[in-house]
């Protein structure tokens, strides 16, 4: 997009809380010229709150990418139920969880592709057993969709994982869901007023016995300090996205891809996980200083090699962004710095590639991006 300008409006109380937002948008890739990405209502039931909109959401620990579930890109409208606070069970059979967290959505996708409104449904247990280790335990998948089965059966069969061809009667052409699922993981320790991280994402394309199986992987340490008057983030994540890369046993253009629902695991052209598209290979450097009144500088570097085995998969659709159609190995930076300004924030990025990038009719190595935003309460 060229530019874009929005305004919200939000309200609530104990129990109920609403939100409109809208965009405008000049030239957009996905032909959305207005959106009502961010709005929201949701009603308080308890220790649980019920809703409905169009929420980004990021389902794992990384903080450069995601395996799963990112604000890559644009939200996914659909219903969603959180737990509001993350207290632990009473009963001596499930108190050794810790304090846990769980949320469950489900949502339509658009016409545009190859299933046209498929539903999506995505479920994350969090908890925390130890006071330095947090698990997490995720699942999605997509269903239904014009031209195929929607009913009780169908979403039974993907709850319970009857939805590989042979298995449970599944017969081809049958199959009812592409399902992705697996967990993740991050233990962090501090020394004095320094705070450190270890991290993992492990996401299967597949299933075998009940279990995911041909993993894609994620992988990162962070280191935490004050520096300066402020505090400083400096982070190291790789990343793998070709399917089996856990064990080795690689699976080309499998990752993020079904035969059935083809244009895979991507809304309105953009990956819903990870950014870098299927199989890639990505190593990030990237660091944060953050000091008080909201003034922020950050970096990140990434080394990154696109389509590996040289081949592309089977997509339904307009390429999505950053999939090249060959072998590329490449540098990629980016730079940002926000401060406050006449009540708001204002916030400056430069991005650079050190080849150009599929990217929609114009391809670019430099891309520059200035943005203002200011809040208004009452």
């Amino acid at each position: 997009e060229e530019r874009e300008v929005g305004a919200s409006l939000a309200w609530q109380n104990r129990r109920f809380a609403v939100q409109f937002a809208g965009t405008a948008v000049e030239d957009p890739l996905d032909g959305d010229e207005t959106r009502a990405d961010g709005s929201r209502a949701s009603v308080r039931l308890d220790n649980w709150r019920l809703g409905a909109g169009t929420l980004d959401r990021w389902w794992g620990p990384g903080w450069h990418s995601d395996l799963l579930l990112s604000n890559n890109a644009r939200p996914v409208p659909g219903l969603w139920l959180n737990r509001r606070r993350s207290t632990a069970f009473e009963t001596p059979w499930l108190s050794w969880m810790g304090p846990w967290s769980l949320q469950v959505f489900a949502g339509r996708m658009e016409n545009d592709r190859a299933v046209p409104r498929a539903n999506l449904f995505g479920a994350r247990l969090g908890f925390r057993p130890l006071p330095s280790l947090e698990i997490g335990l995720n699942r999605m998948a997509q269903w239904g969709g014009e031209g195929r089965p929607d009913d009780w059966d169908s979403f039974s069969n993907m709850l319970l994982g009857h939805d590989n061809v042979g298995s449970s009667g599944v017969d081809r052409g049958e199959d009812p869901s592409n399902q992705r699922a697996g967990f993740d993981l991050r233990w962090s320790g501090a020394v004095g007023e320094h705070a450190f991280g270890l991290y993992g994402q492990f996401i299967g394309e597949d299933e075998a016995g009940y279990l995911p199986s041909k993993y894609v992987t994620l992988a990162g340490a962070d280191w935490q300090s004050p520096q300066a008057g402020g505090r400083t983030l400096v982070y190291a994540e790789a990343t793998e996205t070709t399917a089996g890369s856990l064990s080795q046993d690689l699976h080309y253009n499998t990752a993020f891809e079904h035969g059935t629902y083809r244009t895979g695991w991507r809304y309105k052209n953009r990956p819903l996980a990870s950014i870098w598209g299927v199989d890639a290979r990505v190593a990030t450097l990237g660091a944060q200083h953050t000091r008080p009144a909201r003034k922020v500088i950050g970096f990140t570097l990434s080394r990154a090699s696109f389509n590996r085995d040289a081949r592309l998969p089977g997509f339904a659709g307009r390429r999505p962004v950053l999939e090249p159609v060959r072998n590329r190995t490449l540098w990629i930076a980016s730079i940002e710095h926000s401060r406050p300004l006449v009540g708001g924030t204002l916030r400056l990025e430069a991005d650079w590639t050190q080849e150009p990038l599929p990217a929609g009719p114009e391809r670019e190595r430099v891309t520059m991006v200035v943005s203002w935003k200011r809040n208004w309460h009452w």
